[in-house]
């Protein structure tokens, strides 16, 4: 199969955190950058590290609501910097409770190994401490 049919078929498997991967900030060895007319988007490779970025991206998003003063009832589509602050900030909250330090963020898929093995189930994961780094995370400086 060429490249072009393999980008075809896992383009449906949108990479769960693609913006916080466009950044230039983390990586994932599943990730595959394809693009659609000036679109740039980010697809997954893999079935099983996708459903478990779904689950993460899903259950950080669900915690966030309050600092995205977001209703339950709020079926509007997030804005890319809302995205982005939970996305991109739960990783990178993630990867200082792992490591304890603020050393450039590894591999996703890698981080998101390190956390089960150290945390186990996605529901024991330290959800308070990921939410309090998340409230705090900013995407850039502000520049003057």
């Amino acid at each position: 199969m060429n490249p072009f049919e393999e980008s075809q078929r896992n383009s449906h498997r949108l990479c769960a955190f693609e913006k916080a991967v466009q950044t230039g900030r983390c990586h994932c060895v599943h990730a595959q950058r394809f693009l659609i007319s000036e679109r740039e988007g980010i697809a997954c490779l893999s079935h099983p590290a996708h459903q478990r970025c779904l689950q993460l991206f899903n259950h950080l998003q669900d915690k966030s609501r309050f600092i995205l003063q977001r209703r339950l009832s709020d079926q509007t589509p997030l804005s890319m910097g809302q995205r982005l602050r939970f996305s991109l900030g739960g990783l990178l909250a993630l990867h200082k409770l792992l490591t304890q330090t603020d050393e450039p963020l590894p591999d996703v898929n890698a981080l998101l190994d390190q956390a089960n093995s150290q945390y186990g189930e996605l529901v024991n994961w330290p959800f308070d401490a990921l939410i309090r780094s998340i409230s705090q995370f900013k995407a850039r400086k502000k520049h003057r």
